[in-house]
């Protein structure tokens, strides 16, 4: 499969994801990231530098994870896990508008998940993709 361009369904994409960003962020910024906080100021998990890439698989018909990876570790297995583990309890993210759904019936979505909690999981840093036979 190849990505295909966006061109016409990007504002549904960005529907969907800011609707997907307002149940992860309950999960990881305000519960996650405020319970690291709570770690030692020198824990590794604490450096606000940290970044884990995403690829979240979700199935256009009700919004449940089909797949979930680290696509880009944050050199810390501790905040990855807690990065993914803040999006599997965020589902499921609601049946998706069908021009966004891929050949598969899935929407896919590559997240970068930030330490810093000014950056923390805004959908500005969500890259949807497209796929095509």
């Amino acid at each position: 499969m190849r990505a295909q361009p966006l061109a016409g369904v990007a504002s549904a994409f960005a529907r969907y994801v800011n609707r997907m960003h307002a149940r992860i962020h309950p999960e990881f910024a305000d519960k996650e990231l405020t319970a690291l906080d709570a770690l030692p100021a020198d824990a590794p998990v604490n450096d606000h530098e940290l970044t884990t890439h995403l690829e979240i698989i979700v199935s256009a018909v009700d919004g449940h994870i089909v797949e979930i990876s680290v696509a880009r570790s944050s050199g810390v297995a501790a905040f990855d896990e807690a990065a993914l583990g803040s999006v599997r309890r965020a589902q499921p993210f609601g049946s998706a508008p069908p021009e966004i759904a891929s050949a598969d019936g899935n929407v896919y979505v590559d997240w970068a998940l930030h330490r810093d909690a000014t950056l923390s999981c805004a959908s500005v840093h969500a890259r949807p993709l497209l796929l095509a036979r």
